[in-house]
């Protein structure tokens, strides 16, 4: 396999780590891809969370939540939701909605970010 072709797709893999605050364009799809369910009704979002916190199954809530919590202020302190036209234009209000209501959800239960 080729060496730049590699080093391309672990860019691509390392863009939904969320860590760099902006990827080439090719990653910014993935980015927004990666993000997408917070553009979906409430319900869709609320489930593809639960799928997602039963991945960390092994993270305590005292450790995960106030996580949570940092990653989308991060999000939402962010000049945008989505790096992509295409993106913002369909799910950016949506996706701040649902980041949101989480947010305000976990502070309800106690939760703060770290």
């Amino acid at each position: 396999m080729d060496e730049r072709f590699r080093q391309s797709v672990r860019e691509l893999i390392m863009a939904t780590t969320h860590r760099r605050a902006r990827a080439r364009r090719n990653g910014c799809y993935v980015v927004d891809i990666d993000l997408c369910s917070f553009g979906s009704p409430w319900e869709t979002f609320e489930r593809d969370g639960q799928r997602i916190r039963a991945e960390f199954a092994g993270v305590p809530d005292d450790r995960y939540y106030p996580n949570l919590l940092r990653f989308l202020r991060a999000l939402q302190d962010r000049p945008t939701f989505f790096f992509t036209d295409y993106f913002q234009q369909r799910y950016e209000a949506i996706a701040h909605a649902n980041a949101q209501r989480l947010v305000e959800t976990l502070r309800a239960r106690g939760y703060s970010p770290v």
